[in-house]
């Protein structure tokens, strides 16, 4: 009798678990969180725990962008969720790089104008490795593909104004 309760138990949990992500409300969503650390010592596979937790946290990302016109608030939201989670997470490794994953691609969507404002408002997340997370993944990207234009825009004036065809070829020309 206790195995079949135990099973019944087991898919009511998973039911919810798969329930939760589908949802809307972002007070639903919230709750995954709190159960997350309870569930992932469950004895679903990797693979499932993976994919639930994925799924959760894409419609999350969904819904907190729509709470957040302000992309600013919505980048530090996202990032505010990843701390939440980190405790539970962070020993579970793929599921933790596949939302890191994630947030990361989603921040990227936004307007380098909104991520450099965000950057003032991550300082106040605690967990080292999630600000560095957005500096070097995200802020350093940015000004490494910034860097990277104004340069190939420079080396093209350069090319115009010394009217080389090849632009493997500098050629100066004598004055």
């Amino acid at each position: 009798m206790d195995q079949v309760q135990n099973e019944k138990h087991r898919i009511n949990i998973i039911l919810l678990l798969e329930w939760i992500p589908k949802s809307h409300s972002l007070k639903s969503l919230n709750i995954f969180s709190k159960i997350l650390n309870h569930w992932l010592r469950s004895d679903l596979s990797n693979a499932e725990k993976e994919r639930i937790c994925s799924n959760w946290f894409i419609q999350l990302l969904n819904k907190l962008n729509v709470d957040n016109p302000n992309e600013s608030s919505f980048i530090f939201s996202i990032f505010q969720q990843l701390e939440r989670i980190y405790p539970y997470l962070a020993q579970k490794k793929n599921i933790w790089l596949k939302l890191k994953i994630d947030a990361i691609e989603r921040v990227k969507r936004c307007s380098e104008i909104q991520i450099f404002a965000t950057t003032k408002f991550i300082l106040q997340i605690k967990i080292e490795e999630l600000r560095k997370l957005f500096l070097d993944d995200v802020v350093k990207d940015i000004l490494n593909r910034t860097v990277r234009q104004i340069n190939d825009w420079l080396l093209n004036k350069i090319f115009i104004i010394c009217d080389c065809k090849d632009s493997r070829t500098l050629k100066v020309p004598n004055t």
